[in-house]
């Protein structure tokens, strides 16, 4: 059991993703007891007092030490009560009588484990460890983990262990990625390596990543699908971050998905610098990267041939012309609206087949540069082409006058 538990110690670090810092639960006990509930996880409590020098000490020395958070944040709810505030009955019911306290309470409520005064942080990572394997599920994580390094590291313990840190909210992109690489050549076609690598690759950054790229370019559908999934992913998180330094790191993480379609890089890379713009309610780089877009990546992709042979493609670059339009006639305001983007818009518009929905935004970008003569003509002739097709086109005959 002592060798079991020092193999522990040891092979934490290389199994648990890095955070900040512990990440407490944000609610009322109840709730976080709901929480453990329903997750199945332990909770650790934090019993402290505003005056507790020892409590503050180990808030900021132990709690935001990246690898102590790394495991918490995966095995544990971890919750906060000030015995003298919101935790005095917490405090009560468990018996606590000096600070900081630390309960380890499994999700039925059961006290697995507690540790009174300050501990520092290798003194209370073996002691949430030691909570955690009185668990059901930290036995069984603790025996594939053991396996795991122990090796053969087989299709089915892969299949087991991977599930299971899922389940614990761990990150697996490391470890499938080193799996991956040591399997066999021809084993990696397989579609049961294949369901893996999509069940458990989360980072575009990560190696299990580059082999989805890579069995998607062998045609395989669902990689190609968990390949865009991913990515989509990947750019909503870049524009929610806000941070503008993660727009070149994030170019070479497209560039890599895409290396084998120039095309599909440059649209991606400017759909990523169009949301992540619009995030920030930057208009003006809004426009310019827009407008760039148009000019020197839709216009002469719509003179190469891969515009007729790639319908899937093309229809990429129509809905991002279509993104474009609405996003400058609906939302934009008319300040950063500039001439010149009206008419690469325009030549681009002489490529693709009319619809009442560009009629309608290119006749208000017209008129929100200025451009009244512009905007009847565009309406004149959206009327006249609905006239044609049979379709209503009431919304533009207003302007056409």
């Amino acid at each position: 059991m002592k060798k079991f538990f020092i193999l522990k110690i040891l092979l934490l670090s290389h199994y648990f993703p890095c955070f900040s810092q512990i990440k407490f639960f944000n609610g009322s006990w109840a709730a976080a007891q709901a929480e453990a509930a329903k997750s199945g996880k332990p909770i650790f409590v934090d019993v402290y007092t505003d005056w507790c020098v020892p409590c503050k000490k180990m808030e900021q020395e132990v709690f935001k030490d990246p690898k102590i958070g790394a495991f918490m944040n995966a095995v544990f709810i971890n919750f906060k009560a000030d015995a003298e505030r919101n935790g005095r009955s917490l405090a009560q019911e468990y018996g606590v009588g000096g600070y900081p306290t630390l309960l380890f309470v499994s999700s039925e409520g059961t006290l697995l484990d507690r540790a009174i005064g300050g501990l520092g942080r290798d003194a209370f990572l073996a002691q949430a460890q030691q909570a955690f394997s009185l668990t059901d599920a930290g036995e069984v994580f603790w025996q594939l983990a053991t396996e795991w390094e122990q090796g053969p590291r087989t299709h089915l313990l892969a299949e087991h262990y991977f599930k299971m840190r899922q389940a614990l909210y761990m990150d697996n992109d490391v470890l499938l990625s080193k799996w991956l690489q040591a399997l066999p050549p021809d084993s990696l076609a397989l579609p049961s390596v294949e369901k893996l690598a999509i069940q458990h690759c989360n980072a575009p950054q990560s190696d299990c990543f580059a082999y989805l790229c890579a069995r998607r370019d062998a045609g395989v559908k669902r990689c190609a699908n968990k390949v865009e999934a991913l990515i989509g992913k990947y750019i909503s998180d870049i524009c929610a971050n806000g941070k503008e330094s993660a727009l070149k790191e994030a170019q070479g993480v497209l560039s890599r998905a895409y290396k084998s379609n120039p095309e599909r890089i440059a649209l991606r890379q400017s759909q990523l610098k169009q949301q992540f713009y619009l995030e920030k309610k930057d208009h003006r780089a809004f426009m310019e990267t827009s407008t760039a877009f148009l000019q020197e990546t839709w216009l002469p992709f719509a003179k190469s041939p891969l515009f007729a042979s790639d319908s899937t493609l093309r229809l990429e670059y129509e809905l991002t012309l279509d993104n474009i339009g609405w996003q400058c006639s609906e939302q934009i305001p008319h300040k950063y609206l500039e001439p010149a983007f009206l008419e690469v818009l325009e030549s681009c518009m002489g490529i693709v087949a009319p619809s009442l929905e560009r009629y309608r935004y290119r006749v208000q970008i017209a008129r929100h540069c200025k451009q009244e003569a512009r905007a009847k003509s565009i309406a004149e002739a959206g009327v006249n082409w609905g006239k044609q097709h049979q379709i209503d086109t009431s919304v533009l005959e207003s302007a056409e006058k």
